[in-house]
């Protein structure tokens, strides 16, 4: 009978593991780095620009969403008279 390390087969196994560990230690210690993830660092607009347009989005926001959930208070109070009203 002959055993896998004689065929070759565990070398083979053995390679691919070893290639695993080192791709696993890579990432771990020091692989690719990751480019920088700053929201603020950005080319195209400065610091001021970013903050004035998220300034801006976040105030055409408030109203709609505010109004929406005035709109789900109302709803959710009419459900509970509903019930007792019949």
């Amino acid at each position: 009978m002959q055993h896998a390390s004689d065929l070759g087969g565990s070398s083979r196994k053995d390679s691919v593991f070893e290639q695993q560990v080192e791709l696993a230690d890579n990432d771990k210690i020091g692989g690719p780095q990751q480019p920088n993830s700053d929201p603020w660092d950005d080319e195209e607009y400065s610091r001021k620009e970013q903050e004035k347009i998220i300034r801006r989005v976040d105030l055409r926001l408030i109203f709609p969403l505010g109004l929406l959930l005035g709109a789900n208070l109302l709803d959710r109070t009419n459900l509970g008279n509903a019930a007792i009203a019949g």
